[in-house]
């Protein structure tokens, strides 16, 4: 009797606990049914499933490595230089061209430096470049002709030329060069003014003033003692002055030559004045001066 009644209350426990397990597995079942249910709603939402759309795809393992690996090796290079991406991974950077010229060969072109050069012309060098040995200079205005040798040094184009007759031979700065006609500024040939012989001043500048006035300039002369006076403190002498002034395309003004004598009074250290004895007169050419020394 006491065994089975034993016997019994074992069995009652192990139902009871067989039912405890099932409520207990039914209530996580429950559970996780909910759960799972609210994702999918979550899951269902229009906005949540745009975000989800936007986010980028994970990256493999093997992409991760790669990335990882560029950054590391720009960051210990950082004066890597930026190039096109070629297939076996390398950068290629394009080559630069060295820049080429051409000269125009056997057209005449005419040296066109400034008045005042101090190398008093173009220097011709025996090759291209501004430190090369200087052959020879050629003078404002002369016709040099490019055999079409052209040289870049620097940012200049330098060409090989010649002259008319093949005496010279060497290499300039075309910067120096025109293909138009450069002619130089120059005096004409004289021409003596007998017209205003006994001319009479108190002053040798006021002789050059007179002579202005005859010549036709205004009020806006300008009067330029050319070297000194020669023989002054004799009876005679000679001043050259130059007269700026003129509105001429051709002719600037003129280069006279005053040759003069002093008066003097009753003592003869006493100047009373100078007379003109003769004048020689040049035209002062802007443009240039033909071989007959008239102004072109």
């Amino acid at each position: 009797m006491g065994t089975r009644l034993l016997t019994l209350l074992a069995a009652v426990a192990v139902v009871a606990s067989a039912c405890a397990s099932d409520e207990v597995a039914s209530e996580v079942s429950q559970s996780s049914s909910q759960t799972l249910s609210d994702v999918a709603l979550v899951s269902d939402r229009p906005e949540t499933l745009a975000i989800a759309e936007q986010l980028p795809d994970a990256p493999t393992d093997s992409e991760s490595s790669e990335a990882d690996t560029r950054a590391a090796t720009d960051a210990a290079d950082p004066d890597t230089e930026v190039g096109v991406q070629t297939d076996s991974g390398n950068v290629d950077t394009p080559a630069i061209e060295p820049r080429t010229c051409s000269a125009p060969a056997l057209q005449g072109h005419f040296v066109d430096v400034e008045l005042d050069d101090p190398d008093g012309g173009l220097n011709l060098r025996e090759s291209a470049g501004s430190t090369t040995p200087i052959l020879t200079r050629v003078e404002r205005g002369n016709q040099l002709i490019p055999t079409g040798e052209c040289d870049v040094v620097g940012s200049t184009d330098w060409w090989q030329v010649t002259n008319s007759d093949g005496s010279l031979l060497g290499w300039v700065s075309s910067n120096f060069l025109s293909d138009t006609v450069i002619l130089s500024p120059g005096i004409g040939r004289a021409e003596p003014d007998l017209d205003n012989v006994g001319l009479m001043a108190e002053t040798i500048d006021g002789l050059a003033a007179q002579l202005a006035i005859i010549y036709g300039f205004s009020k806006d002369v300008v009067i330029t003692q050319v070297g000194d006076l020669e023989g002054i403190d004799a009876s005679s002498g000679i001043a050259t002055y130059d007269l700026t002034g003129l509105q001429d395309d051709s002719t600037s003004g003129y280069r006279v030559e005053i040759l003069f004598f002093i008066e003097r009074g009753d003592n003869a250290d006493a100047v009373t004045g100078f007379s003109v004895t003769a004048v020689d007169r040049r035209s002062l050419c802007s443009r240039g001066v033909t071989d007959d020394g008239l102004c072109v």
